[in-house]
């Protein structure tokens, strides 16, 4: 019987990987075919305080930046759930490409992007590892900040010309 189930669970993976399927899903699929149960999933609202629990370092860190921290989960937390994104498991590239282009409309410096991006990183390899989910590193920033620098219109003026220097000059005195 196991052996079937077995065999059942390496049919169901091959075809889901042949039809290009999200990793996890393609584990579920094994797990349910083997064993009958479901793989149990990860609330992406409880990612933060796993990594808080593993990650030591985080003591050391001022009260105010552990803060700020939170807000930059809290605000992917919002994205995903308005995009109807609840499980650990649900974020792949495509989720973390698409949050990347909702930074950069919302007009956030690159700085900041890269930085939310690292964080996601570092709590979703925790979050995998604790959990033995496969890994993956969809808020790799090579594949995401290269977008993410504004066009020059966005970002800054154009010199001011003779005439406006003038003008400036005249008014301040």
């Amino acid at each position: 019987k196991f052996l079937r189930s077995y065999l059942q669970g390496e049919s169901a993976t091959a075809l889901a990987v042949h039809q290009k399927q999200h990793i996890h899903k393609v584990a579920n699929a094994f797990a349910q075919a083997a064993t009958g149960q479901a793989l149990e999933r990860t609330k992406l609202a409880s990612a933060f305080v796993i990594w808080q629990e593993h990650t030591p370092s985080l003591l050391r860190n001022g009260t105010n930046y552990n803060r700020q921290l939170l807000t930059h989960f809290n605000r992917f937390l919002e994205w995903c759930a308005k995009h109807n994104i609840n499980y650990v498991e649900d974020i792949d590239h495509s989720v973390a490409m698409r949050y990347n282009n909702h930074l950069i409309h919302e007009k956030f410096t690159v700085k900041t992007i890269k930085k939310q991006l690292r964080l996601l990183s570092r709590i979703l390899k925790t979050v995998q590892a604790i959990n033995n989910l496969p890994a993956s590193n969809p808020f790799a920033t090579d594949l995401l900040t290269k977008n993410s620098i504004a066009s020059t219109d966005e970002t800054s003026h154009l010199p001011l010309e003779p005439n406006m220097i003038a003008a400036v000059m005249q008014e301040a005195a």
